[in-house]
């Protein structure tokens, strides 16, 4: 059964893994799902964006010289910077892993790495503090320098949480990537300990079949906003309602398509895209009764 919907990048991969057998099939599979190193401009945006950090601080803590009072109300927002980050952290995790395309200028390359994080959790744990941070570099640049058209020190409290929060996002890999380690950085298991922190426990969940839960990356504050109403699903399913292509969460595990989609597949068999196919054979184990039924009826 054939599709003329274009592959993921990473399909294209695993149909040539596919074709191999034994050790040498595992071998590339899990070759296939090491990062890449970052070229030189991904590195340059990190350090620029660190620079930043330390220039919007700065202001901040000047202000808070001149207006001592501030520091309340920058305890006050505190929480709230906090929860923000791991609102965005989520949203911007589960749009990498199920909708975002992996040809794309900016965000192409880190869809395509959280994508192959899947099939290896550990694949990230020996990456470097900046080769880490490159992904999203580029990404978080022109928010630092619209900050920088700010005066903060009039407002150093607003000046503190904001640059929190980008500081937050810009590691969120390397956040995320700690909640891997059996032995974190001491500061890390701190914060973990805190609940500043993601942990290795509850960011587990979210390497479990259907891995269709738990998308937190920061501290894990609005993981039971979006997983107990269900959010998470329920957007997957208005996805493939209104654009007709399947979430990728439902193509790494075909265990997660509701059974409407299925009886609508059935119906619509050119409706199947390619990368499900490519995929229940390389992960054969993850492959469901209903999809088997589907792709191997007479």
């Amino acid at each position: 059964m054939k599709s003329n919907k274009p592959l993921y990048h990473h399909a294209s991969e695993l149909l040539k893994i596919r074709q191999l057998k034994g050790l040498e099939f595992r071998a590339r599979l899990k070759e296939y799902s090491q990062p890449v190193q970052k070229d030189l401009w991904d590195r340059i945006f990190v350090y620029i964006d660190l620079i930043f950090v330390f220039i919007l601080l700065g202001q901040s803590l000047l202000g808070f010289w001149i207006q001592p009072f501030e520091i309340l109300f920058a305890l006050v927002l505190l929480p709230i910077t906090l929860f923000t980050a791991d609102v965005i952290g989520q949203v911007f995790h589960k749009a990498l892993d199920t909708y975002a395309g992996e040809e794309h200028v900016f965000w192409g390359k880190a869809a395509q790495e959280f994508r192959k994080h899947h099939e290896n959790p550990a694949n990230l744990n020996h990456v470097s503090y900046i080769n880490h941070l490159a992904a999203f570099g580029k990404l978080m640049l022109p928010m630092f320098i619209i900050c920088l058209f700010f005066d903060w020190t009039q407002n150093p409290a607003w000046g503190a949480n904001l640059t929190l929060l980008l500081f937050v996002l810009l590691n969120a890999t390397e956040i995320h990537k700690q909640a891997h380690l059996q032995k974190p950085h001491p500061l890390a298991q701190v914060l973990q300990k805190l609940g500043l922190m993601i942990n290795k426990k509850d960011h587990s969940r979210h390497h479990q079949a259907p891995f269709d839960c738990c998308y937190s990356v920061v501290n894990g504050w609005s993981q039971r906003l979006f997983d107990g109403t269900g959010f998470w699903k329920k957007m997957d399913l208005f996805f493939w309602n209104k654009f007709k292509k399947m979430p990728r969460i439902w193509i790494q595990d075909p265990r997660a398509i509701p059974a409407t989609v299925y009886a609508e597949l059935k119906n619509n068999p050119q409706l199947i895209p390619e990368d499900l196919i490519i995929y229940s054979d390389v992960f054969s184990h993850r492959k469901s009764n209903e999809l088997k039924n589907l792709l191997y009826r007479d």
